[in-house]
């Protein structure tokens, strides 16, 4: 198991195969729609970024607003 976290849906990543630069970070992702969604906006997902802290200060502050999938991010 590769185990690092998904920044978009917060899953638990177990391969290799979606991963992505961005400002000198190496970020890996469960799916290619979870890669091509933080590629739209990274500062979404990111701490610091311009929303809560990411999806997951997201999460904790305004739970309504997040998706039940991360898949349902695209839609």
């Amino acid at each position: 198991m590769f185990g690092k976290r998904d920044p978009v849906c917060g899953a638990r990543v177990r391969r290799k195969d979606y991963s992505l630069e961005y400002e000198g970070k190496i970020y890996y992702f469960d799916s290619l729609a979870c890669k091509t969604t933080f590629q739209e906006n990274p500062h979404r997902f990111i701490k610091g970024g311009d929303k809560e802290g990411g999806f997951f200060g997201k999460l904790a502050s305004h739970a309504e607003e997040v998706p039940r999938s991360c898949h349902e991010i695209k839609r």
